[in-house]
């Protein structure tokens, strides 16, 4: 009973066990060729490794970079900022004494010409 469900089974599937005999006697006589394959294989993953950690060196080395000069530049805003406020403070300085200067001048010579021509 068994054997005859085994022989229909590969009289209807005979395809399957050709298939993996084909498989076995490819294996077997293709054993060295396939070695060379997966060392192969193994080669170009490994240097596809070092690859992308170069890559991710110098990806990371030009954002530093970036961030570096982002940084100074800032810095030197706020540099730059900060003179000009006190620049910009001493100008005002300068003007308010001016303007009081000339105030003073101003009072001085109406009390000048009210002394001379009177009220």
């Amino acid at each position: 009973m068994t054997l005859r469900r085994v022989w229909l089974f590969l009289k209807h599937y005979w395809y399957i066990p050709l298939v993996l005999l084909s498989l076995l006697v490819a294996f077997v006589v293709y054993r060295s060729k396939i070695a060379t394959l997966l060392g192969l294989i193994t080669s170009a993953q490994k240097d596809h490794q070092e690859s992308l950690d170069k890559l991710t060196k110098v990806y990371d080395e030009r954002d530093a970079a970036k961030t570096k000069a982002a940084d100074k530049h800032i810095t030197d805003m706020g540099k730059i900022e900060k003179r000009k406020k006190k620049d910009e403070t001493k100008v005002d300085n300068k003007i308010e004494a001016r303007e009081k200067e000339l105030t003073d001048d101003i009072d001085k010579i109406a009390e000048q010409l009210m002394k001379e021509f009177g009220d």
